[in-house]
């Protein structure tokens, strides 16, 4: 039986990392008929991407074999979720009270097909979300899923998501703009699935009252060292 590689996960800092992240985002995007084509370079890049925290899963041998990002919400730009739909009632409601500061766009998802998406978008998910709630402080994920991924998250990550416009055709595929509050997230977590709660938390130490995170150990997948460097940004 052929073992599985360890996969790593990791913030990524270095450019030829982040260079063949997006030389894979490229191909599998064309694959799912979310781009007609391969950019000339083979590399996918837009308006968001200097403002991108970008993560990424690689084996033993350091080959990138996925990748998401983070789009921290900035006044000149914003966030896709939010610039290219019409939001309905509700999102519209909800925005109007959104703290800015705390906005980021999570997607960019793409794995190699040869590995499975459900097991790899997990690991990438947890580094994502405890960067979120121990590191950048924004914990209000806007996403802009395909409506066959939405259920993904809800089925596999027990995401509670709120609907910000009503499901649209964008860049190929019925796509339903949405938000988690990954504070309310977590706090479900510890209530309803406590499996998740200890993935998603490992290492973390989660106050369900303030809703405040410190790391507490080497179990995190997030680092003091993390922190510092945010910081210093």
């Amino acid at each position: 039986m052929r073992c599985r590689p360890k996969i790593h996960y990791e913030i990524i800092r270095d450019e030829k990392v982040l260079e063949e992240a997006l030389r894979l985002q490229a191909r599998r995007y064309v694959a799912s008929g979310f781009i007609d084509e391969l950019p000339p370079d083979g590399v996918l890049v837009d308006a968001f991407t200097p403002m991108s925290t970008h993560f990424c899963g690689r084996t033993d041998t350091g080959a990138v074999i996925a990748v998401g990002r983070l789009i921290d919400h900035s006044g000149a730009l914003g966030i896709p979720a939010l610039n290219d739909f019409a939001l309905n009632a509700e999102g519209t409601e909800w925005l109007a009270t959104a703290p800015r500061e705390r906005l980021t766009e999570f997607g960019a998802l793409a794995v190699e097909p040869e590995f499975s998406t459900v097991d790899i978008s997990k690991g990438l998910y947890r580094l994502m979300v405890q960067y979120s709630l121990a590191v950048s402080s924004r914990t209000l994920w806007c996403a802009t899923p395909t409506s066959g991924v939405r259920r993904l998250m809800r089925r596999t990550l027990g995401l509670q998501l709120v609907n910000l416009a009503d499901p649209v055709w964008y860049r190929g595929a019925m796509t339903e703009p949405v938000v988690c509050d990954l504070i309310k997230q977590v706090r479900w977590y510890q209530e309803h699935d406590r499996a998740l709660a200890d993935f998603f938390l490992h290492g973390l130490e989660f106050d369900l009252v303030s809703g405040d995170v410190r790391i507490t150990g080497d179990h995190a997948v997030v680092t003091p060292e993390m922190v510092a460097s945010h910081q210093a940004r």
